[in-house]
């Protein structure tokens, strides 16, 4: 229902002002005009369909976007992430690719899920899937650059990787195998926070495939080397604003748990801790003072709206 006599267009009982002035100029309370009117027409069947395919769009483009980094870092040469000096050691020795050494990790990890009864979501399988997928396919595409183009990749395949996890964060479908055991821990072992148990998982992974590797062979490769550092401190800072950034073009509201105590180990707040090393909200500011303040005449045609209330005041 809608009513047009003070100027202003109003949508059915709400009291926040839509769409336009007869000016043809945004209302001063007006906000994202064209996004509100095609809501108003929407019902809730319709919202929640957008809502979920915006989601899985994130989530695919955010695991392309991690396989895509992950190569460039490989091709550059100059340091892995400490999970993919890992998954480099199992290549070398097995013989398989880089995708196929991460497939095995994860899957290996999965089935922990079954005695700890975690229940895996729709990104649990795509994030272990689709990274090893799009590393292969442009490790085949990239050809081996030289020196001076490798130390372009290394910044490039880091941000690109990491506007890949803010991607998959924000699409809130599930952990990677790996991340939803660590996960599993902060739930049993409460005072444990995620981000210390990403520093030492990180650890680990990377002593592991340092070793299996030789110390020395996988400094000379580049596996091993000065961008591993430089990554693992940049790595989190750079997550966190890019999901910032890409949160404000998000169709679902921001989580609800946001600002709250860690409690739910599924949760986003645990998951951007993990992954950023900060529990601060990194969704958009939903506080009362940015929503709309209702308009303060009286609203023509407005079920329940008395004409004269502001005769009475």
């Amino acid at each position: 229902m809608k009513s047009e006599g003070d100027g202003y267009v109003y949508y059915g009982s709400r009291t926040e002002l839509l769409v336009r002035s007869m000016r043809g100029r945004p209302a001063s309370g007006g906000r994202r005009v064209g996004l509100d009117r095609a809501r108003a027409r929407m019902t809730a069947a319709d919202r929640v369909l957008v809502a979920r395919s915006a989601r899985l769009v994130r989530l695919v483009a955010g695991t392309v976007l991690m396989g895509a980094g992950i190569a460039l870092l490989v091709r550059a040469r100059l340091g892995l992430l400490p999970l993919d000096v890992l998954h480099a050691a199992i290549s070398r020795h097995t013989g398989w690719t880089m995708g196929g050494a991460f497939i095995a990790v994860q899957a290996v990890l999965l089935l922990t899920y079954l005695p700890l009864r975690i229940r895996p979501g729709v990104g649990t399988i795509v994030a272990a899937t689709v990274p090893a997928v799009v590393c292969d396919t442009t490790l085949a595409l990239l050809p081996e650059p030289v020196l001076a183009w490798r130390l372009v990749l290394l910044p490039v395949g880091g941000v690109v990787f990491a506007l890949g996890i803010a991607l998959y964060l924000g699409a809130e479908m599930g952990a990677l195998p790996r991340d939803g055991l660590m996960l599993e821990l902060h739930r049993r072992r409460p005072w444990l926070r995620p981000a210390v148990i990403r520093v030492v998982a990180d650890t680990g992974c990377l002593l592991a495939g340092w070793l299996a590797l030789g110390p020395v062979a996988a400094v000379v490769d580049g596996t091993v080397g000065l961008g591993s550092l430089l990554l693992a401190g940049a790595l989190g800072p750079t997550i966190a604003v890019l999901l910032r950034r890409t949160s404000r073009f998000s169709t679902t509201p921001a989580p609800a748990d946001a600002g709250r105590p860690l409690r739910d180990p599924s949760s986003p707040a645990s998951q951007r801790e993990l992954l950023t090393g900060s529990a601060r909200p990194t969704g958009p500011d939903t506080t009362d003072r940015n929503r709309p303040r209702p308009h303060p005449m009286p609203m023509p045609g407005v079920p329940g709206a008395d004409p004269t209330d502001h005769l009475k005041r």
